[in-house]
């Protein structure tokens, strides 16, 4: 097959960097990367500006995801860390004078009056 001179389609996807503003991206199913939640409805795209050369993540709408993902764009799904399931737990809850007595305790304690800072 002789593919000297052949046409390659690219899709060209204008995004906004947080940086430059509004950019175009050439190739843009192969630069742009959707981020999905799957533990809540959020969702962002992430590229590199060719303007800034920096990474810019932006919150993308579930119009704008559909199409994305409709020209090929590659998908990272993610989940909200753990800890923000679990049960507050009981009790008062930890005021700044807690925090000096915890320091005071471990003045006393550990001896950190007598550490060495390197």
């Amino acid at each position: 097959m002789d593919t000297v001179g052949a046409a390659r389609l690219v899709t060209v996807v204008r995004a906004w960097c947080t940086t430059c503003g509004d950019v175009a991206l050439a190739d843009g199913a192969r630069t742009v990367v959707l981020r999905v939640c799957l533990d809540w409805p959020h969702a962002e795209y992430r590229f590199w500006c060719p303007g800034c050369a920096r990474v810019s993540a932006v919150s993308a709408s579930q119009q704008q995801l559909a199409i994305l993902q409709d020209i090929g764009c590659a998908t990272e799904a993610w989940r909200l860390p753990r800890e923000l399931f679990e049960p507050v737990p009981a009790g008062a809850a930890f005021t700044p004078d807690d925090v000096l007595d915890w320091h005071l305790a471990l003045v006393v304690v550990v001896g950190v009056d007598d550490l060495e800072y390197a």
